[in-house]
């Protein structure tokens, strides 16, 4: 009997022991995980990474739909109804454009209608549509005193009938 209560205690002792080691053995491992995956501390706190200045909220100009007329493609008379948002640099670009409206509106539609429905349906088409808008814009607004500088071209709604 006192055999056995002494190796139920030495059982109990090695148990205690395997687990208490392996809980070191896991908090050290973490532990160096921890130190390798935080950057080296700067020298110069001067210098900032882009990381840690949170990005600049984007700024947009909604405008207005725009029905056009396109190009014959000889399916008979095809339309573009498109709403457009422009994606910008800064407030400054907004308010030079929204003070150009009338120029790019008319920028727009002589773009927009100088292309043919089948070209238009595909997301290839829309995106070169994009990009044509963007540097038309740009090229169209750069004799201003202000350029406006267009991030992105966004289809708020695309409709070709």
């Amino acid at each position: 009997m006192a055999k056995s209560r002494w190796l139920i205690r030495s059982l109990i002792v090695v148990v205690v022991l395997a687990l208490a080691s392996t809980a070191i053995a896991v908090y050290l491992l973490l532990q160096e995980r921890a130190e390798t995956a935080q950057p080296p501390a700067s020298d110069s706190p001067a210098i900032t990474d882009k990381a840690d200045t949170p990005p600049a909220d984007p700024v947009y100009l909604a405008l207005q739909p725009l029905t056009v007329n396109l190009a014959d493609d000889g399916d008979g008379p095809r339309m573009l109804y498109a709403g457009i948002t422009l994606e910008l640099a800064s407030e400054a670009d907004r308010d030079a454009l929204q003070q150009q409206l009338p120029q790019v509106q008319d920028c727009l539609l002589k773009l927009l209608s100088g292309h043919k429905a089948e070209d238009l349906v595909t997301p290839q088409g829309k995106q070169q549509l994009a990009d044509d808008i963007a540097q038309r814009l740009c090229s169209d607004l750069a004799e201003s005193s202000h350029e406006a500088k267009i991030i992105k071209v966004l289809f708020t709604q695309f409709i070709v009938q």
